[in-house]
């Protein structure tokens, strides 16, 4: 009996110790998970020291003024409006030229005006040379020059033109000064007394 209970004993006792061997190990760390690496969403701030794009500057527009200077077509207005006063002529490409209303014209000005003829041959060049001058005149009504234009009058028929005098026809600038006479002479007469009263008064004879 009692190698019984000695046997017993010291199977209790391994049977307790080995509860106690397991009681007493670490518990098993949990497996780890890796970690996600989160890159920054925002973008680098701008460096200071870097000026920001400008738009490029709008060139100033130069408006022509010393007579004699070409004053492109679309500045024309404009230059009017800021007082200058420009020509244009109604047979050529739609630029102009500065004049000075207050002087006699240029050379090339004056040669336009006598383009016109001013001894007519018949009906038909008659109606001609008419148009060609109002059309002239007007282009310097608008530029507010003093041009008086000399040019006969006649009868005539659709063949033949019989002279019977003369006029002298100004712009508005001269207060649309006219004057008849039955000689080229008696019409110019008038027209440089005119002209010596009020300088700056352009003649031309269109009947040389």
């Amino acid at each position: 009996m009692n190698a019984k209970k000695t046997i017993a004993t010291v199977l209790g006792l391994a049977v307790a110790a080995t509860l106690a061997a397991c009681s007493s190990s670490p518990d098993p760390e949990p497996p780890s998970s890796p970690t996600a690496t989160v890159e920054p969403t925002t973008e680098p701030a701008a460096d200071p020291t870097t000026p920001a794009p400008t738009e490029p500057a709008t060139p100033e527009v130069v408006i022509p003024t010393e007579p004699g200077d070409i004053v492109p077509a679309d500045q024309i207005d404009a230059a009017r409006e800021a007082g200058v006063a420009v020509y244009v002529s109604p047979t050529g490409d739609g630029s102009g030229i500065v004049v000075d209303p207050d002087a006699e014209l240029p050379e090339e000005l004056i040669a336009e005006v006598e383009t016109v003829e001013g001894i007519p041959t018949d009906a038909g060049h008659l109606a001609e040379q008419l148009g060609s001058l109002d059309d002239i005149l007007t282009a310097h009504n608008e530029a507010g020059t003093k041009v008086i234009a000399i040019a006969a009058m006649a009868n005539v028929t659709s063949s033949s033109a019989e002279i019977i005098g003369y006029n002298a026809v100004g712009t508005e600038a001269t207060g649309m000064f006219q004057a008849t006479g039955d000689t080229k002479a008696e019409a110019l007469a008038a027209a440089e007394a005119y002209a010596a009263a009020n300088p700056g008064t352009t003649i031309v004879d269109l009947t040389d």
